[in-house]
């Protein structure tokens, strides 16, 4: 199976399983609707839990390849932390698998998805909150915190407010910038804080 008929064959196989389940989801369907026969299919993938792996495997670089720091500029560390929030809500779609497939088939664990979105995407979103926590307080920007636990906690409010809300809801502009003037009140060093509510107030 050449490189594009795999793909194909995973974005088939990723609609099935949102609309059907894992364990509603036949490959006879698969091999329908990508145009491939039984044995192409298998070749490929010897199973549909390799299937869906694979599947699983494609959303988790998918995510990460849109939630790439690079992506994230600013002048200070609370503007990159805010950008880095901004795009994290933006790339917020790519997590429906991971929350329907957990919702819909907990009944049908195969070994990726036991492992859980959190295990394969936390660390990573974590680590880059915490470079911007570090520089922000080697900066004297951010106030001290602990930032293992800082980055956790930010790294939450916003998973909670994307697909805890529903898998389709992002949130309204308003709530968005609740959200991170939240954020940015709780982190800023005093001496930034005061500046944020002169500036509202002029």
């Amino acid at each position: 199976m050449n490189p594009e008929k795999r793909e194909q064959v995973i974005e088939i196989a990723r609609q099935l399983f949102l609309t059907y389940g894992a364990q509603r989801t036949c490959m006879d369907e698969v091999c329908k609707l990508a145009h491939v026969s039984k044995k192409t299919l298998y070749s490929a993938f010897r199973s549909k839990e390799d299937l869906f792996n694979a599947v699983y495997i494609h959303e988790v670089d998918s995510y990460m390849s849109r939630l790439d720091p690079a992506r994230v500029s600013g002048d200070s560390s609370l503007q990159k932390l805010e950008q880095m929030i901004r795009l994290a809500i933006e790339c917020s779609s790519s997590a429906a698998f991971f929350v329907t497939m957990a919702k819909r088939d907990f009944a049908y664990p195969p070994p990726l998805l036991q492992t859980s979105y959190a295990d394969s995407i936390e660390p990573k979103v974590t680590g880059f909150i915490s470079q911007v926590l570090e520089q922000g307080m080697a900066s004297g920007e951010i106030r001290p915190v602990p930032v293992t636990t800082a980055a956790y906690m930010i790294y939450r409010l916003v998973q909670g407010f994307t697909v805890g809300k529903g898998l389709s809801v992002q949130g309204t502009a308003e709530e968005i910038a609740f959200l991170i003037d939240f954020i940015r009140a709780a982190l800023a060093a005093q001496s930034t804080a005061a500046e944020g509510s002169i500036r509202k107030t002029l």
